[in-house]
């Protein structure tokens, strides 16, 4: 995929997260940047799964950020 500012530089993916949306479903959301002016683009998928558990949501909630 194209950078949308710079239009001929090709836009790196940096990862993945899960996430818990508004309505508290799982869903991915993937990260691409670009190398030439850093733009960043955050795609929204999912929701991943529909019918999870509350318990398993609240793990996702309580996971301690990597960076």
């Amino acid at each position: 995929m194209k950078c949308w500012t710079c239009k001929d530089m090709t836009l790196v993916w940096g990862g993945d997260e899960d996430s818990i949306n508004e309505d508290g479903e799982l869903e991915i959301v993937t990260n691409l940047y670009c190398p030439a002016c850093d733009a960043m683009v955050f795609f929204h998928h999912g929701p991943r799964f529909k019918n999870m558990p509350d318990w398993a949501k609240d793990l996702l909630r309580n996971e301690p950020e990597v960076h």
